[in-house]
């Protein structure tokens, strides 16, 4: 499905934050103690800071940063005197851009920051700070990718200060705070996804991300799918290489999944999808369950250690349609089984014509039957970029360099979608086609052909079995006398670039053909012939 998160990055912290705690304020979420409902943070309504955030913009505006710094410190002991986890989160976010401008190594300092608050943060701010953190650690890695390559671990090495670290160390944190994120489960999956929609993106995130325990996971699982981090291969290297991985989800949610590798990705991955899988199983709404499949089915045969993984992939998603043909989500499972048929298509070898003829049409069928079955959805708009793909038309002709006079020659053409194709010769002169060239105006350039000396004009019907793939055929030209000539070939008699394909074939109808080859004393020398009889020409200059 569409990646649902809040619209997230270093610069943006300040308004994440702010947004996400003001939402924090009004609905009601579960008690990590017990199972009784309770006010998720406890503060005033509105933003009894306004006056003093009013100071700090003011200053910052003015580029006064080090005294708008000064303020933000205050109002950050007041908050913390107060105890108000809004404004404690503001101070630290906006500090820490202000702390960017004037500051070297200001990203440490968040970070330290960060960390140091989320451990002692009530609950639920303290697992999106920890998914936050795991977000900072591993974006400082991409940017700073090239220091990490042949970074010993042991050279100059601090524990709280990120530049020092080796990839194992950013990576075993960035796993840890994303860990953490999603540790305390029981709560999580008792807490509304509607607690926090200001920071949803999607509208109807709430079917994929009914809990923010979905919410957290799924970051936790779009991290843990990443290939990068998997540089070091220990002995004990967890790989998915069971084909019970890839098996439905009533296979799948009972499986034992143990590895001895703590830095293996694929099995955080893979464990964290158990545990989603296992949490919506007996969901009366299936969308975040068919979400998940899609999630781990994918991940899986991407990465599969065994046979017949696109075997059972398909299988898979077969059996997970059939489960719940009639839920809307289920135009995603048809567009990914359309997928499958579209690949094997693209895998279609001329040799052997029985062999995947027809699976790009299988695919159209399946697009069109989704987009009838689940209109407007966000399957059925995947399943129509997939439809357009495949109804996509293609023209190539392309002819010999130089053809004899005075006899038929022939062009070949490679199309695909199309059944009629329109054909304009032209005679032009050389020196004018190449300066035409010259200036890379294609519309300009078919003007000046279209308004060139037209030899003949004429339509070929060209065979189209319904298949959606490339074919090739040979187009008839009559007798022509010697000259330069272009060869426009449309998929309509407008002749538009535009609007259509248009293809342009260059050549030559002439007597001449020649070879070359360099001597001992490493000049070109030319051997001219007739081009019909291959005998040598006489007297020939250039």
């Amino acid at each position: 499905m569409q990646k649902i998160t809040f619209k997230f990055s270093y610069i943006l912290l300040v308004a994440f934050i702010n947004t996400f705690l003001i939402q924090c304020s009004s609905p009601n979420s579960v008690s990590e103690d017990n199972n009784t409902r309770q006010p998720v943070l406890v503060y005033a309504k509105g933003d009894v800071y306004k006056e003093e955030w009013k100071v700090v913009d003011s200053l910052e505006q003015n580029g006064l940063t080090k005294s708008a710094l000064d303020e933000v410190v205050s109002i950050a002991k007041k908050a913390a005197a107060e105890n108000n986890h809004e404004q404690i989160v503001k101070t630290l976010i906006v500090k820490a851009k202000l702390q960017s401008y004037v500051e070297e190594n200001a990203f440490v300092k968040t970070l330290n920051e960060l960390d140091s608050v989320a451990k002692v943060a009530e609950y639920p701010l303290s697992p999106m700070l920890h998914s936050i953190i795991g977000e900072l650690y591993w974006m400082y890695y991409q940017n700073n990718r090239w220091k990490f390559y042949n970074r010993s671990a042991t050279t100059n090495f601090e524990n709280n200060d990120i530049n020092t670290w080796d990839l194992k160390k950013i990576t075993t944190e960035t796993i840890k705070h994303y860990q953490l994120s999603i540790k305390n489960i029981d709560s999580l999956k008792r807490t509304p996804i509607e607690t926090f929609n200001e920071i949803i993106i999607e509208k109807n995130a709430r079917n994929y991300r009914p809990t923010l325990y979905d919410f957290l996971a799924h970051r936790a699982i779009d991290f843990f799918m990443n290939e990068e981090p998997n540089i070091t291969k220990p002995v004990y290297e967890f790989a998915l290489d069971d084909s019970s991985y890839i098996l439905p989800f009533t296979t799948f949610s009972n499986l034992t999944i143990q590895s001895k590798d703590s830095l293996s990705l694929k099995y955080y991955a893979l464990q964290t999808l158990q545990n989603l899988t296992n949490i919506h199983i007996n969901d009366s709404n299936p969308t975040a369950l068919i979400d998940i499949e899609l999630k781990r089915l994918k991940f899986v045969k991407s990465h599969a250690a065994f046979d017949n993984a696109d075997t059972l992939y398909y299988k898979a998603l077969s059996k997970l349609y059939i489960r719940f043909p009639e839920d809307t989500s289920s135009a995603e499972v048809v567009y990914e089984m359309a997928k499958v048929y579209q690949a094997r298509g693209n895998a279609f070898n001329p040799n052997e014509p029985d062999k995947y003829k027809w699976d790009l049409k299988t695919a159209m069928n399946m697009c069109k039957n989704a987009i009838k079955k689940y209109p407007d959805t966000y399957g059925a708009d995947l399943c129509k970029q997939l439809e357009n793909e495949l109804n996509k038309k293609s023209l190539n002709v392309k002819t010999e360099t130089a053809n004899i006079p005075n006899q038929p020659l022939k062009a070949l053409i490679s199309y695909k979608n199309l059944d009629t194709v329109f054909h304009k010769l032209v005679k032009v002169d050389y020196d004018d086609f190449k300066k035409w060239n010259e200036n890379n105006d294609s519309e300009k350039r078919l003007e000046k052909l279209l308004s060139s000396k037209l030899m003949q004009e004429w339509k070929t019907t060209l065979p189209n079995d319904g298949d959606y793939r490339e074919h090739s055929g040979e187009i008839k030209i009559d007798a022509l006398e010697k000259g330069f000539y272009v060869l426009l070939t449309s998929t309509t008699n407008v002749f538009h670039f535009y609007k259509e394909a248009v293809a342009l074939s260059p050549f030559w109808v002439s007597n001449i053909s020649y070879l070359t080859r360099r001597n001992t004393s490493e000049a070109m020398e030319f051997f001219v012939m007739d081009r019909n009889s291959g005998k040598p020409l006489q007297d020939v200059s250039a």
